[in-house]
């Protein structure tokens, strides 16, 4: 039982870990530094973010 609990705990990491969704613009990437730009400004370079 134990053994079944860590695959399926195994193989629900693996699918969290795939990389699915939308391209992001990286126009603005080097720009970006810690305490700099607010949320509001964040945003308008990458767009909202996904649901």
């Amino acid at each position: 039982m134990s053994r079944r609990i860590a695959i399926a705990l195994g193989l629900l990491g693996l699918a969290g870990c795939a990389t699915v969704g939308r391209q992001w613009d990286t126009t603005h990437a080097n720009d970006l530094q810690k305490h700099a730009h607010d949320k509001a400004q964040v945003q308008s370079w990458l767009g909202a973010a996904p649901l």
